[in-house]
């Protein structure tokens, strides 16, 4: 008994201590072990005496015995290897699964955080575009304003213009028809002012003193048309020099209508550039207007890409969110 004992218990000690270093040899040996080995400490203080001869066939019937619970310990010790290695295996494996969970929640983490910075400018894009749709807005307002004011100052501007000439051309042709019966008073004058010389100097001189007084009777009605005649070219002249004042008015009239023509045009081309700025400020914001719409798409992709962040970071079985 003593030597069974004695040579199963380091095979034990062995293999529990290879199979488990980290627990006492002690605290791992089963009950049946314990025994053995209490058996056999108190063998060992107990003095033995010789065997005799009559008990050698129960020393061998006990050995017989002591062969089951050593072949019960070794199956035991066997099946906690197994447990152990196998205990191990899922260990590893669930470590390998953790490891591959925390590698998926910092990807996801990261493009959430990237799906944020997307959100946080496109809101900060989409508020600056707002700001300058309302001032694009505001300046659109102001120039159809100045366009339309624009407008009815030239339609008042042209009608005052389109006046204006037809006024030039009815004074334009009274200075003309002044001018020709001007012109043909100033013919007919000279025409008799050359025939009444030429019958004063081709006249017959008088013989008698009735022929003299009918001579200075002439002489006085020719003296008498002939201040006729001044008095006509004085109002003549002095008509001419109102026409040629009325003429000069006239002119400074029309110098001032060519100014004012000129003013409308450059006011004109002021307009249209204004209408064209206008125009390209209207494309501008149809282009704000377009990125406001892509804006818009931009929110809803990134409110879908958080729902199904959202998704993926709640755990199926009990329905919590582990993204927080």
């Amino acid at each position: 008994m003593c030597n069974v004992t004695s040579h199963v218990a380091p095979t034990v000690g062995s293999l529990i201590s290879s199979s488990c270093p980290t627990r006492p040899v002690a605290s791992s040996i089963p009950a049946p072990l314990k025994t053995l080995s209490s058996s056999r400490t108190f063998q060992k203080n107990v003095p033995q005496s010789s065997p005799s001869p009559p008990l050698l066939p129960m020393a061998a019937s006990a050995s017989a015995a002591g062969g089951e619970p050593q072949k019960q310990f070794l199956s035991i010790i066997r099946d906690f290897a197994a447990e152990k290695s196998h205990g191990e295996r899922t260990v590893s494996g669930l470590k390998r699964r953790l490891d591959d969970v925390v590698s998926a929640s910092d990807a996801a983490t990261a493009e959430l955080e990237a799906a944020k910075r997307a959100r946080e400018a496109a809101e900060t894009e989409l508020r600056g575009s707002e700001v300058q749709a309302s001032i694009a807005d505001a300046s659109i307002q102001a120039l159809e304003a100045t366009i339309s004011r624009l407008q009815e100052e030239i339609a008042k501007l042209g009608s005052e213009l389109e006046a204006l000439k037809s006024t030039e051309d009815i004074e334009r042709e009274e200075f003309l028809r002044q001018m020709l019966e001007m012109n043909a008073r100033i013919r007919q004058f000279q025409q008799k002012a050359s025939a009444e010389l030429a019958e004063r100097c081709s006249g017959p001189p008088s013989a008698d003193g009735k022929q003299g007084k009918s001579a200075e009777g002439q002489n006085v009605s020719d003296m008498n048309e002939t201040m006729d005649s001044e008095g006509m070219l004085t109002d003549s002249v002095d008509q001419m020099n109102k026409m040629n004042a009325e003429v000069h008015v006239l002119e400074e009239e029309y110098q001032k209508d060519l100014l004012e023509l000129e003013k409308l045009r450059h006011e004109l081309a002021d307009v249209r550039a204004k209408r064209a700025l206008m125009e390209a400020v209207m494309k501008e914001t149809k282009k704000l207007q377009e990125l406001g719409g892509r804006v818009s798409e931009l929110e809803n992709v990134h409110h879908s890409l958080a729902e199904e962040l959202q998704k993926r970071y709640i755990c199926p079985g009990c329905g919590t969110n582990n993204m927080a």
